[in-house]
């Protein structure tokens, strides 16, 4: 990267310039990770508590329609609503424990991973600094091995969450137990033969 080191290996003008140049490409990039590609992640992560919120809150709502409703002449097979009753309390406390075990882990991820990054930039510009305050080129070598370690830390694997396929499972489940408490047991069992 710097060339026609003098005799001693001291810098001349243009290597510090490059230097501050190198520096100054540092800062950008921490900036630029600080700016756009960290709040990226979060309104990613933000969206996806917002939808398992209006579940639970969707499910909350559904089950405050059904039991003033469940002791009526409405509810025609009572077994089939307090079923769709009981999934509708799962998917709430289910979407409740999911987006407490969500919130924790990208907060612990996010810190992490921010935390390496400004880790690796802060040696990256405290390596350029020692060299314009000392003087010595050698001192700008960087370890690859530690750098790569550091990275090595925060490497999340994908995973794909099935949380919210559990959780439109059960919502879609209690809908249609709720709808099938509506029609009368014979009916419904008069349907089933027809298809047989």
């Amino acid at each position: 990267m710097i060339e026609n080191l003098t005799p001693n290996n001291e810098l001349n003008e243009q290597q510090i310039k490059l230097l501050n140049g190198d520096k100054e490409e540092q800062f950008l990039l921490k900036r630029e990770i600080h700016r756009d590609i960290f709040p990226i992640m979060v309104e990613g992560f933000r969206q996806i508590r917002e939808l398992t919120q209006n579940i639970a809150i969707i499910s909350g709502a559904i089950a405050a329609f059904t039991i003033p409703i469940l002791n009526t002449d409405l509810v025609q097979t009572k077994v089939l609503a307090y079923i769709a009753l009981l999934l509708l309390f799962i998917s709430i406390v289910y979407a409740i424990h999911h987006l407490s075990e969500v919130i924790s882990k990208e907060v612990n991820d996010l810190s992490k991973q921010h935390s390496t990054y400004n880790d690796i930039l802060d040696d990256a510009i405290d390596r350029v600094n020692t060299v314009l305050l000392t003087g010595n080129i050698d001192k700008l070598n960087v370890d690859e091995k530690k750098v790569l370690k550091k990275l090595s830390t925060i490497k999340i694997l994908p995973k794909i969450d099935r949380s919210l396929n559990i959780l439109k499972t059960i919502i879609f489940a209690a809908l249609v137990y709720l709808f099938l408490s509506f029609i009368p047991l014979n009916e419904i069992i008069r349907f089933l033969h027809l298809e047989s």
